[in-house]
């Protein structure tokens, strides 16, 4: 079976708590991806929630706060929008689902952060873009069998 830590990119960008809300939204552009992991570096990078696109216009743009004065403590998501190295890419998938997010962090066995995974990897992996990406099919192709069939039986 393959895992998130199969498919993840090592060492993400990341950002601690006290990051202003201007620099998530520099790093945001400047990698282009999203969600951006919060982590708290003293304690070996253990995650500590994600930074969304969602989380900087509701928080803080509707709210006319400031980007500079306003931190990354104060617009975290703190719901488990991560998945561990050993996790299915189905989990994977169910999650980004529930939290209509396009990435989640990896994390170890200690919460620590070791990489991203993206739908795209999760894509270029079943390697058909006709197949709906939906945890049952990904099941199937990660166990080397045709969805179609599996549908048909």
């Amino acid at each position: 079976m393959t895992t998130c830590g199969d498919l993840m990119k090592p060492n993400p960008t990341c950002r601690t708590l006290t990051s202003s809300v201007r620099d998530l939204a520099k790093t945001m552009k400047m990698d282009g991806e999203g969600p951006l992991p919060i982590v708290d570096l003293k304690n070996g990078n253990r995650l500590l929630g994600i930074v969304t696109y969602r989380d900087l216009v509701v928080g803080v743009l509707a709210q006319g706060k400031d980007a500079e004065k306003t931190k990354a403590l104060d617009v975290i998501s703190h719901q488990k929008q991560f998945c561990r190295t050993d996790d299915s890419i189905s989990r994977a998938i169910t999650l980004m689902d529930q939290y209509h997010i396009t990435a989640l962090p990896v994390v170890d066995a200690g919460l620590h952060l070791v990489g991203t995974i993206h739908q795209g990897d999760i894509a270029r992996k079943l390697e058909d873009p006709e197949i709906e990406l939906d945890s049952s099919n990904v099941d199937c192709l990660m166990k080397g069998e045709d969805p179609e069939i599996r549908t048909i039986l």
